[in-house]
Order: C-alpha cells, then sequence, then structure tokens
C-alpha cells in the first residue's frame, strides 16, 4: 500500500521518508487532502516509472503521439505556428 505523507509533515520527516524511498517505496505527498506529488526511486532508463494513482507512462504515451505523428494523423505544425499560437494565448 502506498503512504500518503502531508505535505508540513515532509521536512521532519525527510530522511526517514527517503530511506523508505531507497528501499523502493513510492510516497504520495498531500496538501489539504489531496494528493500533488510522488515521491520514489530513480529507476534504470530502460525501465518504465511505477504506475501512480493511475498515471501513464510518459514514455509510452510520447511514444504513442510520435506514431500518430508520423502516420499522418497529426498535421504537422512549424515553430512559427507554434509561437503565434503562444503570442494569441498571452492577450
Amino acid at each position: 500500500m502506498t503512504q500518503v505523507v502531508l505535505v508540513e509533515d515532509v521536512p521532519e520527516k525527510l530522511e526517514e521518508l527517503l530511506l523508505k524511498v531507497s528501499q523502493g517505496e513510492t510516497l504520495l505527498i498531500a496538501r489539504h487532502g489531496r494528493e500533488i506529488a510522488a515521491l520514489g526511486p530513480v529507476l534504470d532508463q530502460n525501465q518504465d516509472r511505477p504506475e501512480v494513482a493511475g498515471s501513464r507512462s510518459s514514455s509510452s504515451l510520447i511514444e504513442k503521439i510520435l506514431q500518430r505523428r508520423d502516420s499522418g494523423a497529426i498535421a504537422r505544425v512549424s515553430a512559427d505556428e507554434i509561437r503565434a499560437w503562444k503570442s494569441e494565448g498571452l492577450r
């Protein structure tokens, strides 16, 4: 079971929490009853990150996006178009 730690408890328990993480545990940090972060072990680059609270592996998600882009399902966008969208969003 994943341990949930309150954000205000992290400073005084940091050493204990890091020991648990070094032993392979993943901890969830919560503020006002809402999980806001995960603290987990650093993994070998060849391994996927553990699933935390139903999250997807970012590497598999990126791979799916790249496959869709390369198949032509997603139109290519130029850097100038992205800059224009960004500028428009700042107005």
